[in-house]
């Protein structure tokens, strides 16, 4: 049973959050708006399979953040060890905190999707259930999330790598890498944003300097992993799918919802990521020179990536017209491949079969010459042939040939261009 259920349907579950602390210009909001606009509710989902040793640690690690409106819905997603003990020693008394406990194993991200129906929170971080939180880490985040020049899908921040006991093994082993001088950096001045009261003017100038957007036309993985991840919940209900996934949430919701609405990266250790030897992605440390996750787990990534490439184009009549013309782009971005080894990618079987399934319902969607166009940018010979005969009816029309031409003319030139760029130079001018 879920708590939050019980107490919404006898309507005692509405929670106070006073805003008196909560302000813009040096101004309470509470006294700006009459009390009608409260501080943002953040919704913690701690999702537990086995992992008695370690979540209690999680859920103390929620209960001290100095941000004091979240709720917690803790799930133990079919445990078979003494979770729900721990589970309900560490929640006993709290108010905040509410348990679900659901027979079988829906995976981390079955039970995520499970979750989103359960929760209020406008925002929401899945906790994994060996991770701790600093106590910063919902403020950080909050923080962030009201200050960027514009909202974005999701946060993420740096981890501290450490083993089973809780001893430190890397200072910030995430991804997360503001480098680049093309990201753009930044918050809005503190005076003209909303302010979070437990995040100092020095603390808003270091999250100011180490925050930078991620664009959404990006490829590969650039966030922190897990339980770093603070996501707006109507983004997450957006890309919402049905059953039971047995794959981690943040590989599914970071590439998804990125590509969706944008991510920003926060240079700031938040919390720390747990190894212990029996993690779903990796059991050591990340470093520079070695190759993260595992052959079984890189598998399993790129089947559920054809899950994903199917779930968008089975959901093509939804997305196409909400993400305004970026449709492509987005089934690019999910592929997880790097735009050189695009065509390599979907010209294979699984690919052109899913693609030649959902071809009507594409041209159905698409301006002709688009769906053309696009179809043969991803394909071609005989697969995109077939795709297009099956989007336009069963016949090649006039424009089909002419967009195939078109194709084959610009991957000629492509060639030409490779190759003169690779001969020696020898003082001639080509």
């Amino acid at each position: 049973m879920n708590d939050f259920e019980g107490k919404a349907s006898r309507g005692d579950s509405e929670v106070e959050h006073p805003a008196t602390d909560f302000s813009i210009g040096g101004r309470s909001i509470a006294q700006l708006s009459d009390n009608a606009i409260k501080p943002p509710l953040v919704s913690f989902v701690v999702i537990c399979w086995n992992y008695a040793q370690f979540v209690g640690a999680a859920i103390d690690s929620i209960k001290k953040q100095d941000y004091p409106h979240f709720e917690c819905l803790v799930i133990n997603n079919g445990s078979t060890d003494d979770s729900a003990e721990v589970i309900a020693s560490h929640v006993e008394g709290d108010s905040r905190f509410a348990v679900a406990t659901l027979s079988e194993n829906l995976g981390q991200l079955g039970a995520a999707f499970w979750a989103l129906d359960k929760i209020r929170g406008g925002f929401v971080t899945f906790v994994d259930a060996d991770d701790v939180l600093f106590a910063n880490f919902a403020s950080m985040h909050v923080q962030a999330h009201l200050a960027l020049p514009h909202s974005v899908a999701f946060t993420s921040s740096s981890v501290a790598e450490v083993d089973t006991f809780g001893n430190a093994l890397t200072a910030a082993g995430a991804c997360v890498d503001i480098s680049d001088a093309n990201l753009a950096r930044g918050l809005r001045a503190a005076d003209a944003t909303l302010r979070v009261p437990s995040v100092a003017p020095t603390d808003f100038d270091v999250l100011s300097a180490r925050t930078a957007i991620l664009p959404r036309p990006v490829f590969g993985w650039h966030w922190g992993p897990g339980t770093a991840n603070m996501y707006r919940a109507s983004i997450l209900r957006l890309v919402r799918r049905e059953g039971t996934h047995m794959r981690s949430a943040d590989g599914y919701f970071n590439f998804m919802c990125n590509a969706f609405a944008g991510s920003a990266l926060i240079d700031v250790i938040a919390s720390g990521y747990r190894l212990h030897g029996a993690n779903y992605f990796s059991a050591r440390e990340r470093s520079a020179w070695l190759v993260s996750g595992g052959p079984a787990y890189n598998l399993k990534a790129a089947q559920a990536t054809l899950t994903d490439i199917e779930f968008l184009l089975a959901n093509v009549g939804k997305y196409a017209w909400m993400l305004n013309g970026t449709f492509w782009q987005v089934l690019d971005q999910v592929t997880r491949e790097a735009p050189r080894h695009l065509r390599r990618f979907y010209r294979d079987p699984p690919l052109f079969e899913m693609f030649l399934a959902h071809a009507p319902q594409l041209a159905a969607e698409f301006p002709e010459r688009v769906f053309c166009r696009e179809i043969l940018a991803r394909f071609s010979g005989s697969q995109a042939r077939n795709i297009l005969r099956r989007g336009l009816g069963g016949e090649l029309n006039a424009r089909a040939y002419g967009e195939i031409a078109l194709a084959h003319l610009r991957r000629a030139l492509l060639g030409l261009r490779k190759r003169k760029s690779r001969r020696p130079r020898t003082g001639i001018v080509w």
